[in-house]
């Protein structure tokens, strides 16, 4: 873990933003991916963000829900400016921790957990996966690779959006990628509420092979049964 650390210290994924990039989607969140954080976190009271990163998409959603209460957990160096940019742009209701989730201690529990980007990087992803059950009272929302995501970049040259997303999928120095099955496999506790890219949260596995340049990113909104 101290190499994953390590790496995203330096990198600071997914990288600086301006006031400017969160105003962008606030008359509609026209990117698929906020969107379903975004609808999710709006009736919620508590959240918390597991591996926030430079906490672009912590501060676009508690800039937009002043009165939701934010934690954010992440153990490199990126939370720093995640939290410079909240003080200086006078975003009061997010409170961070910069500590390894996995042995982070916490009496709380939050109405939405959510982790874009993280499980996948994480060696004991199950015992991740048990903390956040415990953590999350109604909603969780994953993002996470999809194994058949990544197969392009096994025959062809992926053309990524920025030298940023570049580094991160091609010099990661721990992955894991997991198939539809296996992930619901994980989260067999939680009903399945929304799925991005999908159609209609059905055959998840064949849209992600057209996914290859944001890594087979998959973004699944879950429940607790009620």
């Amino acid at each position: 873990m101290n190499e994953i650390k390590e790496f995203y210290s330096r990198l600071q994924f997914p990288g600086t933003y301006t006031i400017a990039d969160l105003e962008f989607y606030d008359s509609v969140v026209c990117n698929e991916y906020l969107k379903i954080f975004d609808e999710a976190v709006s009736k919620s009271k508590t959240v918390l963000d597991i591996g926030c990163g430079s906490g672009f998409i912590i501060n676009f959603l508690a800039r937009r829900y002043p009165n939701v209460l934010f934690d954010a957990v992440d153990f490199s160096d990126s939370i720093d400016l995640a939290k410079q940019f909240s003080k200086t742009h006078g975003i009061n209701n997010i409170k961070y921790y910069k500590e390894d989730f996995l042995t982070w201690k916490t009496d709380k529990t939050y109405d939405v957990v959510l982790s874009n980007g993280v499980l996948h990087h994480i060696p004991e992803y199950n015992c991740a996966v048990d903390k956040i059950s415990r953590l999350a009272t109604d909603k969780v929302i994953i993002g996470i690779y999809n194994t058949y995501g990544k197969l392009l970049k096994r025959v062809s040259k992926i053309q990524y959006t920025s030298d940023i997303l570049y580094i991160d999928q091609e010099h990661c120095p721990f992955e894991v990628a997991f198939t539809d099955k296996e992930f619901k496999k994980l989260f067999g506790m939680f009903d399945i509420c929304k799925v991005y890219p999908s159609f209609q949260n059905r055959l998840i596995d064949f849209r992600n092979l057209f996914n290859a340049k944001n890594g087979g990113l998959t973004v699944y909104l879950m429940s607790l049964p009620k």
